[in-house]
């Protein structure tokens, strides 16, 4: 069980930091940011209730939220740096 809930978090990080370093390199704007980070939040909950036991689900979930929220703020502050400009 405790091997399963490492792989199914370690999943989610790494699918996370993939999606934003894949948005930031297609310098994608904030709301498809939000649009996508949505539905990659929806596919979790489908994959974390599926595969682990409901008292690990909302501990896990609440980390893979604030994980999703803190991206969409960095990826807006770049954007309005100037730094991820839309080609």
């Amino acid at each position: 069980m405790t091997t399963s809930i490492t792989y199914s978090f370690g999943l989610a990080i790494s699918h996370a930091s993939f999606f934003c370093s894949f948005r930031m390199f297609l310098s994608m704007t904030l709301y498809y940011n939000i649009v996508l980070n949505v539905l990659y939040v929806g596919l979790y909950i489908v994959y974390s209730v599926h595969f682990l036991c409901i008292r690990f689900f909302f501990k896990i979930f609440v980390i893979a939220l604030l994980s999703q929220i803190t991206e969409c703020v960095f990826i807006f502050r770049f954007i309005k740096l100037g730094c991820c400009k839309a080609s």
